[in-house]
Order: C-alpha cells, then sequence, then structure tokens
C-alpha cells in the first residue's frame, strides 16, 4: 500500500498536475508583485491541464510554510545549509559547494526559484532556468529544472512535489514553456526505472507523453598535473591557439553549432558574460590558417566547488562545446587544442581541468581522460514535453549551455 501511495505521489511529478492557482501566489524574481496575468490561451491550457486531472496533494498540508521566491543574499546562508545536508556523498566522501560568488539570478537571465521556510529553517528549494532555444530548427521555451532539495526534516510529507507543482505552473503560465529538461546520470539504472515507473503510471493516468533520454555527454575532472600527463607529443609549430574576438563569437557558434538541439538564441549574452573565457580555436599555417578544431571555455570554479578526498575543484575551468573538421586527425585536433589551451589558463592562475564532450564524437579521448580522473560522471539530459508539443530528434547533437550549472 505505502508502495502504491508512493507511485501515486510522484506520478503527479511527471503528470503536470497543476496547483489550484487561487492557492498559490506566484512571483516573478524580478519583479515586488505577484506575476502579471498569462496570456488567456495559456492560462486556458492551464486550467485545462488542471482540470483534466486529479490532484492527489493536500493543500492543508502546506498552510504551516511560507512559500516564496528564493531572495538573494538573505536566503544564501539558509540555502548553502540545505545544501550541504542534500547534496553530499557519505560513501563516495564526495562534496559540493556552490560559493554563490555570482547568484544564479546573475548566472541565468530567467527562471524562478521557490522555497519554503518554516522556523527559519530553509525546508526545501527548487530552481529552473527558463530560456528561448533552437528545438528541432524552431524557437521554443525550455525549462532546464534543477537543485530540487528537501530537509531530511522535512521529507515524505510531499513538499518536494508541491515544489515541483508549483514550479512547472509557474513556468507554463508565466513563460509558456515547451520544454522541461534536466540532467541525469546515465548509469544510475535504479534512479532511471523508478523515473520510467512514474512516467509510464502518468502516461496511462493523464497521457502525459513519455520522456526521452538524449546522447552521453561526459563530465571528468583532472589535476593539471595529472592532466598533462597525457600529453599528445604533437609539437607542430604549424599549429596554434586564436581566441576569437568577442564581436564574432556569437555568429561563429550560431554557424558551427547550427541545427544541434537547446541552441539558446541569446549567444550574445552568454559570450559576454563575466565566467565565460572565451571561444578558441586551432589554426593551421600550413592550411592557410584555416580552423582545424574550436571549442568553449567557463569559469566553474567560481560557480560550484566538488571536493572528493584531497582533491578539490577550486580554481576549475570547463572545456565544452567542441568542434573539428571532417579530416581523419579531427578528433585528434580538439585533444592538440585542449592542451595548449590548458596550458594558457594554467599561466592564467587555473588549477584543475574539467571536460565536458559528447561520448558520441570524442570517445577516444574521453575514455583516455577516465584513466586519471578524480571526478567523472556520465551524464544524459531528459526531455519532458507539454502534452502538444512536438518531440525532439534525439539523433542530433546538443549544445551545453554552462549557465545550466551543472559543473
Amino acid at each position: 500500500e505505502n508502495h502504491s501511495n508512493a507511485l501515486t505521489r510522484s506520478s503527479q511529478i511527471l503528470g503536470h498536475i497543476i496547483p489550484e492557482q487561487k492557492t498559490v501566489l506566484v512571483q516573478s524574481p524580478t519583479s515586488s508583485g505577484p506575476t502579471p496575468a498569462a496570456p488567456k490561451a495559456v492560462a486556458a491550457k492551464a486550467k485545462q491541464a488542471h482540470d483534466s486531472f486529479t490532484p492527489v496533494i493536500n493543500m492543508r498540508d502546506f498552510v504551516d510554510y511560507d512559500l516564496r521566491t528564493y531572495k538573494v543574499k538573505d536566503d544564501d546562508e539558509l540555502y548553502r545549509e540545505l545544501d550541504k545536508l542534500c547534496a553530499q556523498g557519505v560513501n563516495t566522501k564526495l562534496m559540493t559547494d556552490f560559493p554563490l560568488k555570482h547568484p544564479f539570478e546573475e548566472v541565468q537571465p530567467n527562471g524562478w526559484c521557490v522555497v519554503a521556510i518554516q522556523n527559519g529553517q530553509m525546508a526545501g528549494i527548487i530552481r529552473s532556468y527558463t530560456y528561448e532555444s533552437l528545438v528541432n530548427g524552431s524557437p521554443a521555451i525550455v525549462s532546464y529544472v534543477f537543485l530540487a532539495r528537501v530537509h531530511p526534516a522535512h521529507r515524505r510529507k510531499n513538499l518536494s512535489v508541491y515544489l515541483i507543482n508549483m514550479l512547472y505552473f509557474h513556468d507554463i503560465t508565466c513563460d509558456e514553456t515547451d520544454y522541461f529538461t534536466l540532467w541525469v546520470v546515465a548509469d544510475n539504472v535504479a534512479s532511471l526505472s523508478l523515473q520510467d515507473k512514474f512516467t509510464n503510471l502518468a502516461n496511462e493516468r493523464h497521457g502525459l507523453p513519455s520522456p526521452d533520454l538524449m546522447e552521453t555527454y561526459v563530465c571528468l575532472g583532472l589535476t593539471l598535473n595529472d592532466y598533462f600527463s597525457f600529453h599528445s607529443g604533437d609539437k607542430s609549430s604549424n599549429l596554434y591557439v586564436d581566441r576569437v574576438s568577442t564581436k564574432d563569437e556569437s555568429a561563429l557558434l550560431q554557424r558551427v553549432h547550427e541545427g544541434k538541439q537547446f541552441l539558446p538564441t541569446d549567444l550574445e549574452k552568454l559570450v559576454n558574460y563575466t565566467l565565460h573565457l572565451g571561444t578558441f580555436v586551432l589554426r593551421d599555417k600550413s592550411k592557410n590558417n584555416a580552423v582545424v578544431a574550436g571549442l568553449s571555455a567557463w569559469n566553474s570554479g567560481d560557480i560550484k566547488v566538488t571536493t572528493i578526498g584531497e582533491y578539490s575543484s577550486e580554481g576549475a575551468f570547463l572545456l565544452y562545446n567542441a568542434w573539428h573538421d571532417n579530416s581523419p586527425n579531427g578528433r585528434h585536433y580538439v585533444r592538440v587544442l585542449s592542451e595548449r589551451l590548458s596550458q594558457q589558463l594554467k599561466e592564467n592562475g587555473f588549477k584543475f581541468f574539467f571536460s565536458f564532450f559528447s561520448d558520441r564524437d570524442l570517445p577516444e579521448y574521453n575514455n583516455m581522460l577516465r584513466t586519471k580522473a578524480k571526478i567523472a560522471a556520465a551524464w544524459r539530459p531528459r526531455v519532458y514535453y507539454q502534452s502538444n508539443t512536438k518531440r525532439v530528434d534525439v539523433t542530433r547533437d546538443i549544445f551545453y549551455d554552462p549557465r545550466q550549472c551543472l559543473i
């Protein structure tokens, strides 16, 4: 009976069960008052979604919580206390911390964060990063859902389900979200199986379209000493690293990543943000200075610090969204570019290397780095659909937006 009840409650997360609007005051993080009324068509869609389903949540269970928008600075320490209770690996000795040097509200131009406060303690939190991107080549609103946390003393009360419902309601009605996405650990079979059970139940009960899992991306973290032990041996003087000028970056990224899923339409904002270290290319003098490989770099150590044993990712940089020409040496060029750029970043004070590359595109390079990685995780983006949303073409690569703060 308990198992059945748990499935029933959890199906709401993925079944688009939305709390009554009159019960929940939804606020925008950038405004001091309630969010303006949603467009009639969107409001009608939300009402239809609500009326079509049978909520199991009892609203009276949450009257003792102060449910509100996250307050930057005022709530920071409460959040960090909660995060330390929820995001640590006891067996792996892995600990994560968000220094909050740059508030999420600054890193992510749009989105919402709702918290549950009780007796001066943060009992729960969930965030979304909402942005316009290209899906199947057409503009769509995507909501990236992350950092769901519930204090151990407040678990098994449906609080996380309720917060997620609030978030979904906000993003559907205020931002007209078409797709919800999240990253899942690819080899966490138990978690994926449980999600599948929930989504199957939500499909049977509410007609929720089944989600899609996309390609695997591998996050690998190494000390720079370990990273440089893998030197390719390529000292060709014909190859050199060149930083793309800021004024040309967004146009270049748009061109080389054309056709990728979830390509943000605000690339200009991304390349001008403080944590963006630049877009770099490898040029070949013997080919009239032609570009043979490229990638982007991000100051990830200022967003998230991971500690495992004696190793810390403090002072880390992230290399991501690599591309290369179609020659037999294309993948080799990515490796050479990574090495030479990492050397430059080391000289500028960075201490730890992170890469986030597709296993479909760079499997050999990923496998090599795995052998000495202090931190290694294979991630897959999972996509959830609104009822009438076009399905994502999962055969296409994706564009990783570092503002998701996964690494």
